[in-house]
């Protein structure tokens, strides 16, 4: 049964901290680095051991420099997505959307 904050959430395609840490966990354990792309924008959102912004040539940028005050699920729920690249250590995945990302993460 749906509550309706949760209804509210599900139309907003809100992404919560909790979803976030989750993201941050699977990546820690798998290895694995996930690099999120905004169109107009040259930063992208990375989460591997933490959540960190950096340029198109994979240099650590200051978070503020690329998102201003947005927090990173501030960003992931409001900017438009470009494209999301998960790379593993045997290999890639590209996913289309971040419900396709939180799903990666359960």
């Amino acid at each position: 049964m749906w509550t309706g904050i949760d209804c509210f959430r599900w139309w907003l395609d809100v992404v919560s901290q909790a979803e976030l840490a989750r993201v941050v966990k699977r990546a820690r354990e798998r290895s694995a680095k996930v690099r999120v792309t905004f169109k107009g924008l040259r930063y992208a959102l990375v989460v591997d051991s933490y959540i960190k912004a950096e340029d198109s040539e994979g240099r650590r940028v200051e978070w503020s420099r690329a998102f201003g005050s947005l927090t990173p699920a501030e960003a992931l729920t409001s900017l438009p997505l470009e494209g999301i690249e998960v790379s593993l250590p045997d290999g890639s995945l590209k996913l289309k959307d971040v419900k396709e990302l939180l799903s990666w993460a359960l």
